[in-house]
């Protein structure tokens, strides 16, 4: 009889269709006691929250093993194996999905006869496409059924409810991330195709096609179909999700060809090499290759790529919240205070000190208040110097910074409070000599300091920088023109300073109260500060302690990662940022 004859009739007769697949937990359960693929993102409800998923994952190559329900692969008079197969998968499939899988001939070879096939899986009710892939189906003439002869539940293959996996994972699961995967690291399993391993997979393709055109009996598909490379095909499954890499895997693509010579029940290795590793991308590429144990010969080679997914955060435990949280880096740092011998400079240097730090204590003409600022802080057991300085005068900074490097060894937290006056001018009798002391008060005092500091802070490994500013810049009073420019231009140096110095672990921050009750704003009249308390939320004006407190904030461990900020300190009134 000629082999040949019939055959590409009998193909292209069966070469549409398609098969409706429901993937339910009983099926991914099926899959995972036949492959041996018990990934955690599988089959463990509390991983699979915590992936990026949001919840467990079908195995990608559950549904692809129905393609050997498919009429193409269930052709009278002919079995078929699997030849080659590759799958790309575009999406994750769930319990609970209804599936649509379907394939065309894309190419026939009646002298080989073999099929070459295109096929995708789709959502029903959905064009999206789940998988998509290639298959090449080899086949050769059976003059009568293939009966399931040793395949019943007992004898020497077991009770199949009980069996053991495709693949043996002895090392369990492994749970590493993309950095710890080079080129050339290896990962085997050991494969024992019996032929309990067909009545599995026949229970699993029954169970997924419950009302379609699915196998009869074990025996006609086995008439149909050998499964030996389908069976491959699934450990290639439990090699990525158990090993290479291991939990932290989404499979992105594979391709395996198999020998000329059919797969036979026995011992094989499933191996997997790394040849490619791309961190910026966290993804891998491995060749595979499946070999007979007892000698060694090649029955199939391939390759697949992988994306190794970070691995699931854990929260910081009580013990180390204790540790880190309820410090806040403050103790023994050394905080240089700009304009420290009154109102909201004088509050913060002494805050600063009842949490520990050693306080510099700078003033400009007010030595006596410097003192006793300083002074006070050491009567309570705190430490602390005054320093003069005028940070208009750059040689005078350096001096100033220079005489805290010497006692103190170090500067940790500078803050920018020096300011020059809140005397409110109107615009047309405003000089710029007026703008310009504003400015070189507050804009080029804190540029002076910064430029002292930041060296030092770089070489200790960090810092923070907090300039006093306020909300007025965005909500302006009349007649502050040169307050406000000044004020506005503090902005700017703050957030560039972040920019420019973040890297070297120095963050910058502003500090905007709204009207506050200090020397600065003492000519004030009381009915601003009263209508000032009516327009704020909180029913008061802020206090110089509400913003010193905001400055021990943006210095403390608890904003770590703050940086290039305006923080407004104004009892929920205006502006709302």
């Amino acid at each position: 009889m000629n082999t040949t004859e019939g055959f590409a009739e009998a193909i292209r007769n069966r070469a549409a269709g398609t098969v409706s697949v429901c993937i339910t937990e009983e099926l991914v359960g099926m899959f995972a006691r036949l492959s041996g693929d018990r990934s955690s993102l599988h089959v463990d409800e509390a991983f699979g929250r915590r992936s990026l998923f949001r919840r467990n994952v079908a195995h990608g190559m559950l549904p692809v093993l129905m393609l050997m329900v498919l009429p193409v692969a269930r052709v009278p008079g002919w079995q078929c194996r699997v030849r080659s197969l590759g799958a790309r998968f575009a999406k994750p499939c769930f319990a609970g999905d209804a599936l649509l899988v379907s394939c065309s001939v894309s190419g026939m070879d009646e002298a080989a006869l073999t099929v070459d096939l295109e096929f995708a899986i789709r959502r029903l009710g959905g064009d999206a496409e789940v998988t998509t892939g290639t298959l090449t189906l080899g086949y050769r003439r059976t003059e009568a059924p293939t009966h399931a002869a040793g395949l019943s539940s007992e004898g020497e293959d077991g009770d199949a409810a009980e069996m053991e996996s495709v693949a043996c994972v002895e090392a369990g699961e492994n749970a590493g991330g993309i950095h710890d995967f080079a080129k050339g690291d290896s990962e085997a399993l050991a494969l024992d195709l019996r032929r309990r391993h067909a009545r599995a997979l026949f229970d699993l393709l029954s169970a997924g096609v419950p009302d379609g055109p699915g196998p009869s009996s074990l025996g006609d598909w086995l008439a149909c179909c050998r499964p030996q490379e389908m069976l491959v095909a699934s450990a290639v499954s439990t090699l990525v999700g158990m090993r290479l890499p291991g939990r932290n895997a989404t499979f992105m693509d594979f391709s395996v060809s198999f020998g000329p010579t059919a797969m036979e029940w026995g011992e094989y290795y499933l191996s997997g090499t790394v040849s490619h590793v791309s961190v910026p991308a966290a993804t891998l590429r491995a060749a595979i290759g499946v070999a007979k144990r007892c000698d060694g010969v090649e029955a199939a080679s391939g390759a697949l790529t992988v994306r190794v997914n970070p691995a699931s955060l854990t929260m910081p435990s009580m013990e180390a919240l204790r540790a880190e949280a309820l410090d806040l880096g403050i103790a023994g740092r050394v905080v240089l205070v700009t304009g420290a011998s009154r109102g909201i400079g004088e509050t913060t240097a002494k805050l600063f000190a009842v949490h520990g730090a050693k306080v510099v204590v700078n003033y400009n003409k007010g030595r006596e208040d410097g003192e006793r600022v300083a002074s006070e802080i050491r009567a309570s057991g705190g430490d602390a110097i005054a320093i003069q300085g005028d940070v208009t005068d750059r040689q005078g900074v350096k001096e100033m910074v220079a005489g805290a490097v010497t006692h103190y060894g170090r500067i940790d937290v500078l803050v920018n409070n020096a300011a020059h006056d809140f005397l409110q001018i109107p615009f047309m009798e405003l000089t710029w000599g007026d703008m310009q002391r504003e400015m070189d008060v507050t804009i080029q005092g804190a540029f002076h300091c910064a430029q002292e500091v930041i060296p030092l802070m770089i070489q200790n490994g960090g810092g923070r920088i907090i300039n006093v500013s306020t909300v007025a810049t965005d909500v302006p009073p009349r007649d502050s023109l040169k307050y406000i420019v000044a004020k506005s231009g503090l902005t700017g140096l703050t957030r560039s300073l972040a920019v420019d110095f973040g890297r070297h672990n120095i963050l910058v921050n502003a500090v905007c109260p709204s009207m506050a009750q200090t020397d600065l704003t003492q000519h004030v009249p009381r009915m601003a500060f009263e209508k000032a308390r009516r327009d704020t939320p909180v029913g008061r004006v802020a206090e110089p302690l509400d913003v010193a407190r905001t400055i021990l904030f943006l210095a403390s461990s608890l904003s770590s990662y703050t940086s290039g900020q305006r923080v407004n300190v104004a009892g929920g009134g205006l502006p709302l940022s």
